[in-house]
């Protein structure tokens, strides 16, 4: 599926049918899209998790705990099988969500198709940056496997995460729908990377880090590729009309 998401993305952005009209973005629109995934808090607050954790030396006391105890999972194999759930979860709210978003102006399944391959672009983008940095850190697992650092399953899940936040957002619908869907998303991340620790697989820190690369290089492709900016949200008021706002995305 990866494969075939990839020769989409290719096949799309050298026939020049990218949103932007151009195969690569400007110098100004990858820094714009850089700016807005940083500040995104699914990027810094995974951020500010592991440098606590780091700081309070609770990195292996929270994997010993978790792996003794299994508190939501009862057992590693059980952890380690809803560990993979969980990041299916994430990629199908990724898809799901696509296909609920109808661009103006543009023909639905040419929209889509594009769509969809930039996101699984971008997925893959995240698990290829990963690569270098497990084995540049080469960290140990807690279960004494090679390259721990950063969790792939938590890269994936919350590249995934990221893109659904976009689609979600690209629909304009009321915003406790929107929050609603995105909080489930974010749960099922949340999920994938606990379900890592309690597994024996990876420790604290490899999730949370994991977990704000994957968001931070899904928001990057999707704002540089895909478009971001100001949004128009029409919302009904209370007495009767409609009040227009516009917002950014962050």
């Amino acid at each position: 599926m990866a494969r075939a998401a990839l020769l989409l993305f290719l096949s799309l952005s050298f026939s020049g049918c990218a949103t932007t009209g151009r195969f690569w973005p400007s110098g100004e629109e990858w820094r714009k899209s850089a700016a807005d995934a940083a500040k995104h808090p699914g990027t810094w607050a995974p951020l500010v998790g592991a440098a606590a954790v780091t700081a309070g030396g609770w990195d292996l006391d929270i994997s010993d705990w978790a792996q003794r105890e299994t508190p939501l999972f009862g057992s590693a194999q059980s952890a380690e099988d809803y560990s993979d759930g969980f990041r299916t979860a994430a990629h199908v709210g990724m898809i799901v969500s696509a296909l609920a978003v109808h661009e103006k102006g543009r023909k639905y399944w040419p929209a889509l198709l594009e769509r969809m391959a930039w996101e699984h672009a971008g997925v893959m983008a995240a698990i290829g940056v990963r690569e270098p940095i497990r084995r540049l850190t080469d960290r140990e697992r807690p279960n004494g496997e090679p390259l721990s650092f950063p969790s792939g399953h938590s890269t994936t899940a919350f590249a995934n995460a990221g893109m659904t936040y976009r689609n979600l957002e690209a629909l304009h619908v009321d915003l406790a729908w929107e929050y609603g869907a995105k909080s489930v998303e974010a749960v099922f991340g949340v999920l994938t990377a606990w379900a890592r620790v309690e597994a024996g697989k990876h420790y604290p820190t490899d999730v949370l880090v994991g977990a704000a690369l994957g968001n931070f290089v899904a928001l990057l492709v999707h704002d540089a590729f895909v478009g971001t900016g100001e949004s128009v949200r029409l919302t009904a008021v209370p007495g009767g009309g409609v009040r227009l706002t516009f917002e950014g995305r962050f």
